[in-house]
Formats: structure tokens, sequence, C-alpha cells
């Protein structure tokens, strides 16, 4: 192409005069020339180092390298020899240039990519996000307060760290915190600031309003003849006055007129405030007519022992008295009843001028203080403290630790315990606020399955007076007479009309007008107030005393029983109840002679425990019973293979009903898997049969023989617990040993505990209920909480809130019951056999109202079965009830068939003893170890009479052991004894009752698993399995013979 290139520019050095083909340009070695000088000044510039410069980079930052999600930072670049940019939509940066990233939603690494002539060069950074704080709520439990009161404030928040002001400090989200008592209306913000430090506030004001006082309240005319009329005047400040009777509104300085009076009548003014508080003032006309008793009640169904009910009367024409010591009363003024040491049948006498009279009875039902379970056990001492000892490994003894203890050891944080109830591996503590405490392992009612070793508030739950611990459940008695579960539910022990698990308090359907509580393995009782009982849960051994073997998750009347005044089911599959005339009625399964039989008794209806009479306490081990009697003497009978019968062990596997000796006067009696315990008149505690963990309490670990007293005291009540103890002080407070591996003692730690530890609670606690996993307490103020088996260490003392209200409460193995004043039980847990009673296997984490039970007066539940107790004397059951009736579960509850007159049932595993008003024991169910002491070990069902006993007041079932407590003060025990659970000194299983030795003037007495507890007014005695310490006594082994927990009074 360039030969053929015409050149018309300007003539140059190399075209001058040439602009054809053939000149200079078109000469081919002047290219040549041109090429050559081109190279030649390449390779010049090359090696002259003249190529373009590669971009350097040297730093990228960020202002901040963590911000909160939805805010921006900066980012700052150096760079040298070339254009930045950064990626994620921030562009072109200039060097040492601060740019915005823009806002961030998550984690984001960018990257700057600088370019030149000489290349390109990147670098990365990454900016990370946290989430923002944001306040869900920020409440008060109460917008309204009286003077004086502390609020309580509870925010739910995410994304940061709270503090609360006016000096709360930090607080956790849905956790509640308590202020310092209010003396005006305060605002209270709470902030929550993030990892960056940015933060959300929320306020909430609380009003603080006047206290309600009443200067005075009267009747013109105090005394009229019937079908007159006064007139009331009242004075008060600070709120609006009612007064009762009907006679509505009272404004301070008016009167209001009675209208026309048929009978003496007890008028009450009451003054609230807005905050809801109120006082009362009461004045009582009297008329005068022919004696006639309208009414004659107590104000609580069951107190803690050592505790003082009010009694009321209501008549008219006479003068009344009451017995007991009380002497006159006046128609509708209260009367203490005095510190109660067991269950009392009061006696109000009205006589006129003419001599002619007229009488009226009341029983009131002592709470447990004295709990066992398998491998732990725990006592209530006087001041309302919980000491525990036995096996740790899962919390049981509520000390925060996995440590067994010897002897009993005091729960720490945990006081004004009122009642206590043992599990399989947990301990439940009643406080007499009405609140429940539980700990240890399994479902709690935390709405979680943990294991927790320190006592938590069971929330949802207030006003619970009763409580009971099932295998893996938990019962709850409210003052309504509603019944509230939780646990995890296998056979229906929930008694929610399901199966499903129940991590949270639950209503027990169809329970209503409940007094007691109590709960086996997998199934619970309802007493009501008209002395029939109730069950649901496991039925696979007649343990619902149905008459068949059907399971039900919904509570159902056990058909045939009257006159109950306690409840009690026992591991693994039986029942008990006792009557107010001091019998034992037992069904279910009643293994080694634990029912008095001798064998394995296996009945599906109610029998009569026989040669039982006078009981007072009653209590089952596996395959073992105990009991109480009037007179203080403690009674055992079945298995004897951990001398938990107090006999040596290997001098017979079965022991009959036989009283047990060297014991002072026992009020209670528990006991544990093998191993028993006895509650001394005096407050001490005795323990003896196997003393694995420290069962006994008494620091020796080995099984033993004869009742040793415990080392902490006075308790006013005392219950077997599976593998541990509880017990409750008059103060209010509750204590455990024992096991305490799911940290069921409340103490904080999950270290099993041989000597008494303190549940810790702010509360007093009323009630307590338990088994091996886990406790429930009721608190003073009718809360229910659970004490352990919790995920998060630190909240191992949970409330129940859904169960507010409860007198009573029970617990099996995987469920729980709750019974409400208006006598309703609710279940939760779980519900393989029906044992929540609502209908269903379905497992329920809140409570669920037990189907189709009203009236009901006490609730009980173990292992996978529940029981309730009727006001009308009969007793109900549902869940697992192969071991009654034959059939595998009850859904819902059904009567106990044979039972009327019942006042107290106390479940096994398999088994249950009902005590009747006449104080004859029967029991039905599985009798494996003679647990049902009517000398055989024949499954039993209806329930038979326990032979051989004296009237009973209480009775008390472990696993496979029973125990009664007789009126006259004796301990009585039959059932399994290869721990020394029935106090005779050997571990020969008894198949009858026979009166522990060495105890006399028994109050009480409950049972674990394997151990046995007996109580008097001021001495504890435990016996049988002591391998986590649940006997209190310092050491680890059994004890076939009761012994005192060293210096454990009760009061």
């Amino acid at each position: 192409m360039v030969a053929g290139t015409r050149n018309s520019g300007p003539k140059g050095v190399l075209g001058s005069g040439r602009d054809r083909a053939g000149g200079w340009l078109g000469r081919p070695s002047l290219w040549v020339l041109l090429v050559a000088l081109f190279c030649l000044a390449l390779s010049s510039a090359c090696s002259s180092g003249s190529n373009p410069p590669v971009p350097t980079i040297s730093s990228l930052a960020a202002a901040r390298s963590l911000v909160t999600a939805g805010t921006a930072t900066t980012l700052t670049a150096v760079f040298s020899d070339g254009e930045g940019s950064v990626d994620h939509g921030v562009g072109a940066v200039r060097s040492g240039v601060a740019v915005s990233t823009g806002n961030l939603a998550e984690d984001t690494t960018f990257t700057l990519t600088v370019s030149g002539p000489g290349g390109t060069r990147t670098r990365q950074i990454q900016v990370k996000t946290v989430a923002a704080p944001v306040i869900t709520s920020f409440t008060a439990a109460k917008g309204i307060l009286t003077e004086g009161a502390s609020a309580t404030l509870t925010g739910v928040f995410t994304g940061g760290a709270g503090t609360v002001s006016a000096g709360l400090g930090s607080v956790a989200t849905g956790v509640p915190v308590t202020t310092a008592p209010l003396a005006g209306t305060a605002t209270f913000t709470l902030t929550v600031t993030n990892e960056v430090g940015d933060s959300a506030t929320a306020q909430t004001t609380v009003t603080v309003v006047a206290a309600p006082v009443i200067t005075g309240f009267s009747a013109l005319k105090t005394l009229l003849t019937a079908g007159g009329a006064t007139t009331l005047t009242g004075s008060y400040t600070g709120g609006t006055g009612l007064v009762s009777e009907g006679l509505g509104g009272l404004a301070s300085g008016g009167a209001v007129a009675t209208g026309p009076l048929a009978g003496t009548t007890t008028f009450r003014l009451t003054v609230t405030n807005a905050a809801g508080d109120s006082v009362s003032a009461a004045t009582t006309v009297t008329v005068v007519a022919a004696p006639a008793i309208a009414a004659f009640t107590s104000s609580m169904p069951r107190v803690g022992l050592g505790q003082s009910a009010m009694l009321t009367a209501v008549f008219t024409g006479g003068e009344g008295v009451l017995d007991h010591g009380l002497g006159p009363v006046l128609s509708g003024v209260d009367v203490p009843s005095g510190p109660l040491a067991a269950t009392s049948l009061f006696t109000l006498t009205v006589t006129n001028a003419a001599g002619d009279a007229v009488s009226a009875k009341v029983a009131i039902q002592s709470l447990n203080r004295l709990a066992t379970g398998e491998h732990h056990a725990a006592v209530v001492k006087s001041d309302g403290t919980v000491w525990t000892w036995g096996r740790n490994d899962q919390g049981q003894l509520g000390d925060g630790t996995a440590l067994n203890h010897e002897l009993p050891a005091m729960v720490p944080g945990l006081s004004g315990v009122a009642g206590i109830a043992a599990g399989a591996r947990h301990l439940l503590a009643l406080k007499a606020d009405g609140t429940v405490w539980a700990w240890g392992v399994d479902y709690l009612g935390s709405a979680s399955f943990d294991t927790h070793a320190a006592p938590f508030q069971v929330p949802g739950l207030t006003g619970v007076v009763d409580v009971a611990g099932g295998g893996d459940f938990s019962l709850a008695l409210r003052s309504d007479g509603t019944v509230w579960s939780w646990g995890a539910n296998f056979y229906g022990e929930v008694g929610s009309g399901a199966q499903a698990p129940q991590l949270a308090p639950v209503q027990v359907p169809g329970l209503s007008g409940v007094v007691a509580v109590s709960a086996g393995s997998y199934h619970g009782l309802a007493l009501k107030a008209d002395g029939t009982v109730w069950a649901w849960g496991s039925n696979v051994y007649g343990e619902l005393g149905d008459g068949t073997s059907t399971s039900r998750s919904a509570p159902a009347q056990v058909p045939g029983l009257g006159g109950v005044v306690a409840v009690a089911g026992i591991d693994p599959f039986g029942s008990m109840a006792l009557k107010s005339d001091g019998t034992v009625w037992v069904w279910g399964y009643g293994i080694s002679g634990k029912f008095g039989d001798g064998g394995a008794f296996a009945g599906t209806v109610p029998a009569p425990f026989a040669g039982l009479q006078g009981v007072t306490s009653l209590a089952g081990g596996f395959g073992h019973t105990v009991f109480a009697k009037g007179d203080g003497s403690v009674w055992v009978a079945g298995d004897n293979s951990q001398s938990q019968c107090a006999v040596q062990a290997g001098q017979g596997s079965v022991i009959p009903l036989s009283a047990m000796a060297g014991l002072p006067a026992c009020v209670a009696v528990a006991a544990g898997h093998r191993h028993s315990l006895a509650l001394g008149q005096d407050g001490t505690l005795w323990a003896w049969g196997d003393n694995e963990a420290g069962l006994l309490g008494d620091g020796v670990p080995v099984a033993r023989m004869t009742a040793a007293p415990s080392a902490f005291g006075p308790w006013a009540l005392i219950q077997g617990a599976g593998k541990k103890t509880l017990a409750l002080r008059a103060d209010g407070s509750a204590w455990g040993w024992g096991w305490n591996l799911g940290a069921e003692l409340g103490d904080g730690t999950s270290l099993d505990r041989s000597q008494p530890v303190r549940v810790q609670s702010p509360l007093k606690v009323t009630a307590v209920s338990g088994r091996t996993k886990g406790t429930l307490i009721l608190r003073e103020d009718g809360s229910v909480w659970r004490l352990g088996f919790n995920p998060d260490p630190g909240h191992q003392v949970t409330a129940m809130d859904t169960l507010a209200g409860s007198v009573g409460i029970a617990a099996g193995d995987h469920h729980y019951l709750a019974l409400k004043a208006d006598g309703t039980v609710w279940a939760w847990g779980t519900s393989y056999y029906g044992e929540l009673g609502d209908g269903a296997n379905t497992a329920r984490e809140v409570p669920v109202q037990v189907s189709g039970l009203t009236g009901i007066t006490q609730v009980a539940a173990a292992g996978d079965a529940s029981y309730a107790l009727k006001s009308d004397g009969t007793a109900w059951t549902w869940g697992r009830s192969y071991f009654f009736d034959g059939t595998p579960e009850h859904l819902t509850p059904v009567p106990v068939a044979g039972l009327s007159q019942v006042v107290a049932l106390a479940p096994g595993d398999g088994n249950c003893l009902a005590l009747k008003a006449d104080g004859s024991l029967w029991a039905w169910g599985s009798n494996w170890n003679g647990e049902l002491g009517d000398g055989t070990t024949h499954w039993q069902y209806p329930p038979v009479q326990v032979p051989g006993l004296g009237p009973v007041r209480a009775i008390a079932s472990g696993d496979a052991h029973s125990l009664a407590l007789g009126t006259d003060g004796t301990v009585w025990a039959w059932g399994r004894n290869a721990e020394g659970q029935l106090g005779d000194g050997t571990v020969t299983p008894r198949r009858s009752p026979g009166q522990v030795q060495g105890l006399a003037g028994i109050t009480a007495i409950s049972a674990g698993a394997h151990h046995s507890l007996a109580l008097t007014p001021t001495q504890a005695f435990a016996w049988g399995l002591d391998d986590f310490s649940q006997l209190g006594l310092n050491r680890v082994g059994e004890s076939g013979l009761p012994l005192q927990i060293p210096s454990f009074r009760l009061w």
C-alpha cells in the first residue's frame, strides 16, 4: 500500500522534491530504516523504565466495623496511581476521602478496586451488623398499688441488654423485677442497649393509692329474736365499702338495715381501694332460737403441719363449744384451730338453755411436710425452710449442685414453705403464699424439659393450697378448688384429656370443689370436698380404681369411695385413700405385699387395707407402705429387701403389717423407693431402709433397720418424694434432702444433699409435691412454682403463671395436677395414658382442666395415673390403669369402684391407698410386694380393706410400699422392704401392715420411692433406702429401722 500512495502534503526532509513512486518513500530500503529506528526508540524507552506505574492501595478502613442493622458507616481508602471504586452501590471514591456505605441490613463485605494504566488492584473490608434494640413491652404486673407495696415490672425486648431505672439495674427479657416499696406514683424507664451502643427506651407508670382503713363497724343491736332486724354502721377511709350477706354498698358514716334475721349472722364490711387491696371488719348479730347448726366449715381444707386453720361455725339457739380445747365459740366468728400436727376432726356442740344439744364435725387435713422421691427425701421445718438429703445427681436436693448429701441440708433461698411433695426425681414446695416451687428433673412447669438444681417458682400458679408430684408430672390445687397439672403425660396423668407433654401448668378440666391432690408415678388423684375421689392417667394396674385397666387422660370419679379425707398415689401403680374413720383403702399395684396382703395385690377397685384403723397419715414406696396412726404409732408392710419395713435385711422379703418400735409418737410418714420416713410429734424426723446416697439422712451410708432421727428440724411436714425427702417448717420455709440431679431441692444446685437445704423462696411455702423429676411448691400467695429441671441454671425456680388460686397440687412421673378452690382439677405434662384427664393422649405444656370433675377436695398422682377425691367421698382416677382394672388407660376420670366416704388418697407406682372417714384403709392396684396390705400379692380391684389396722388418720405410699398413721400415733408399713422402708429392721417384704417399731406419737407420715418418713411435733424419723441421702442422716446406704434425723425438729 505504501508504494501505491501519493504524498500530497508538504515537502519534508525525506520528501523534498519527491512525490512520485520510486521517490524516498517508495524505496524499500527507507522502510527498513524507519522500522529499525522505531525499534531502537522502543527499546530505549523500555530500558530507561518509562512503563506506566501500577496502582497502589495503602489502606481501606471503616469508621465503624460493627453497626446496628439499618444504619450506615463510612469507608476511607488511601491509594495512588489509579481511580478507585467500591461495590455495593458506593461507587467512585477518592483517596483519603470518606464515603458512606448506605444503610446496611446485614453483614457486608466491601471491595475497593483501583484501576490505572499500570493495572488493577483490589482490597476488601467487612462491616458486620447487630440487631437493633427493640422493646416489645414493658409493663407492671399491677398498674395500681397500695402505698408501701412493691411493683413487679417485666420487659420483653430483643437486641441488647436491658436496665431499669430507679436503681433496679440490669434485667433479662421476660424476667420480672421487683421494685422497692413505693410511697407514691412512680414512672420507670426500661433502656435496652445493643453492642454498638444504640438504645431504645420504654416507660411504665405505677399509680400508688392510699391503703383502706376501717375505723369502725358495728350493729345497733347485737342480740335479736328470730325475725328481728338491726342497723349496721361503719366508718372508713381510702376506698369503697361493701357489706356481706347481700346488703351491698355502705358509705362511710352511713347505715344499712339488715332486714329480718332467722339466725345468728356475722356481717363483714370490706373496704377496697383502687388497687384492689382490701381490709375487712366483722360484727356478729346473735339470734336466739332452738339449737341449730347452719354451717361448720374450715377456712382451708388442708394446712401445713403446725399451722392453724380458721374454723367458722354458724348456729342458732344456744352456746357453741369446740373440742380440742378450743372452748366456746360465737356464731360466724372465725376461730383458729391451733397448730395441727395431723389430720384432725373437730366437733362443734351447740347447747341451748334447756340442755338440748346438736353437733357437727369438720375435718382439717394437714399438708404433707415430709416427702421422699426415689433416692432423696425432704422435710419442711416449722420455720418454713426445706431440708433435703440423699441423691443429688439431678439436682433433687435443690442446693444448686449435683453432690449427694448424707445429712439433711437446708435448701437455700426457699422460705415460707407450708407443704412438700416429691416426684421420682423432683420436689415441689408449697408456700404459705400459695405459690409452688419446684426443682429436680423433668417436666416442672417452666415450659421446658430440663433439670433444675435450685428451686424456681412454677409460673402461672397463685392461690395454691396443695401440691403433688408424680413420676414426671406435678399437680397444683388452687384455693378455688381447681386442679392444675403439668409434666410428661405419658398416660394422661396431666389430666388434660390428651397425652402430649405439658410443660406449663394447665387446668385439669372437669374438676371443681377439689380440696386435695395426690399423684402416683403416672396417675393423679383429686379429693373433693364431698369426700369423693377422682382419678386419671395410667390404669394399667387398676390404679384409677374404676374396675378396669383402661388409662384415662381426664378425671373420673373412683366409684364406691366416700368419706375420704386424704388420697395418695403410690409408686409405681397404686393408690390409697384415707377415710374419716381412719381406715385405708387401696387399689392398683400392690407389689411385695405393700397393701398388707403379703403378696402382689392388684385390685382395680378400692379395697380396705386389712388391719389398719386409726390411720392419720399414709405413704407407699415401690414395694412397701408406711402408716401413722392417731396414737402416734408407725406401721409398715410389704417389701423389706432394704430394711424399709424396719426389719434386718435378709430376714424375710415381705413383712406383714407391723408396728415400728423405737419411734416417738409420729404424726406423718413417707415412703421412698425402698426406704421409709416418719415425722414425730416432737418435730423429729426418723428414717430407715435403703440408705443409698444418704437417703436416711443420718450421715452413715448403710441401710438401717431401725428408725433413726433426722439431723434437722423441727418439721411441720415431711414427705417422701421418690429418692428424696421434702419437709416444711411452721415458718413456711421448705427444706429437702436426697436426690437433686435436676435441682429439685431448690437450693440452686444439682447436688444430692445428705442433710437439709432450704428451698429458695422469698415467700412462705404452704405445700409441695413431686416425684423424682422435679418439685412443685405452693406459696402463701397461691402461686405454684416449679423447682429444678430447667435448661437454664439461672432459672431453677419458675412460676406457673396460669395456676393462680390453686389450693392443691400433685405430681406423677410425667404429669402434674392442680386443684383449684372451685373444685376443678387441672393437669399438664405428658399424657401417654390419659393422665391429664382431658380425653386425649396429648401432652400439654399449659394446664388443661380435667374433664368431668367437680367438687374435688384432693388430687394425687403417681407414675402415669391421676387421682381425685370428691367432696362426696368418692375417689376418681384416670391415666394408666392396667394394674387396677386391666385396661391400659383412662383418658377421662372414672370412679374407683366400691369406695365411699374417702378422706385421703395415697397412690403409689401402680397401686393406691384410700383412707375413709371411719379410719379404715383401703387399697387397690398392683401388689407384687404386698403393698396393698391385704395379706396377698394379688392385684386387687375394686379396692379391698387393709386388715389389721386400727383407725387410720394418714396414709402414704412409696414405689412399692405403703404407710398408715393410726389415730393413736403409730405407724404401720407393708409392701416392699428390700431397702428397709418398712422400718422393721429386716429386708423382708410384708403383705400385711406391721407396726413400725420405735415410733410413737407420730403425727404425719410420708413415703419416697423406697424410704419412709415419720414426724412428731418435734422430731423426724427416716428409714429405708438412702442412696442419695434422702433419709437426711448425712450418709449413704439404707436403714431398716426408723432413725431420727439428727437435730431434726419441726418446731
